[in-house]
């Protein structure tokens, strides 16, 4: 599903370790201020942290071969390509 995807993500991100998903009902109008926040709840460490950076230097890698049309000055961004079903 669209959020185990996001959850794999977020784990290698986080050096292997899951992270608890929150998600928003809805959203009225475009003040994102008033949005409810929470504080990040850990899980389980899923993978070795060693095997989470190897994927985030095979994902970075992959970002840079498409040149990064979605870069944003200052941040680092890592994708994957497609996935196989």
């Amino acid at each position: 599903t669209p959020l185990q995807n996001a959850m794999i993500a977020a784990t290698v991100a986080n050096k292997g370790v899951t992270m608890r998903p929150y998600l928003v009902e809805s959203l009225k109008g475009s003040d994102l201020a008033n949005i409810a926040t929470t504080s990040p709840t850990e899980g389980r460490r899923a993978v070795p942290e060693q095997v989470a950076d190897t994927l985030t230097d095979l994902m970075v890698a992959a970002e840079q071969v498409t040149q990064q049309k979605g870069a944003i000055a200052g941040v680092q961004i890592a994708s994957k390509t497609g996935t196989a079903e």
